[in-house]
């Protein structure tokens, strides 16, 4: 949702432009849509392995690498180097569609009631946070309206509005409870 006021902050510094930092952000919103499967490969991949099944995920993991490597070719030539980025989230959501329909089938990953639950719940805060963040980012923080050296104040500022807005959203909506919060921030 904020990728150039990341980008600007953490590198447009001497040879690295405004220019750049454009075409960055673009390819950093293409990773970022892939987060969530990337993650997810990481959380379905041990049911295999607790079941002491190690060729299926290879299996899966290299068919998502050649839908990579042909997904790069084929979207270099229109999207440049965004191309590149979205082939490697494409892929890793392929991973995660065939990982997650074998276990399914195999009955090793069962979506209870609660859990479906709270993923829209889960979504519904994840939402409300992308959208206040892109409202303040696009409407009341201008490109080029920054003095010299507040990248960084405000890519911070953006952050903490992220987090604040999406644990409040979070306990609003019923994704987690208030007291969840507070163990979670508790801990050392």
């Amino acid at each position: 949702i904020i990728p150039a006021p990341l980008i600007r902050a953490l590198f447009e510094h001497g040879a690295f432009s405004a220019e750049a930092t454009g075409l960055t952000a673009h390819a950093l919103t293409a990773f970022a849509l892939g987060l969530p499967a990337f993650v997810l490969v990481k959380v379905l991949v041990p049911g295999f392995f607790a079941r002491e099944d190690t060729k299926t995920p290879v299996t899966f993991g290299l068919i998502a690498m050649a839908a990579n490597v042909v997904l790069s070719l084929a979207l270099i030539w229109s999207l440049a180097h965004v191309g590149l980025a979205l082939a490697t989230t494409l892929a890793a959501w392929l991973n995660v569609a065939l990982l997650g329909t074998r276990l399914v089938r195999q009955r090793a990953l069962v979506l209870d009631r609660r859990l479906r639950s709270r993923l829209v719940r889960i979504v519904c805060a994840s939402a409300g946070m992308g959208g206040l963040l892109w409202v303040v980012d696009g409407r009341l923080m201008p490109a080029g309206a920054l003095a010299n050296g507040m990248e960084i104040a405000v890519a911070a500022a953006l952050v903490a509005l992220g987090l604040a807005s999406y644990g409040a959203l979070a306990v609003l909506f019923g994704a987690v409870r208030r007291g969840d919060l507070r163990d979670a921030l508790a801990r050392p």
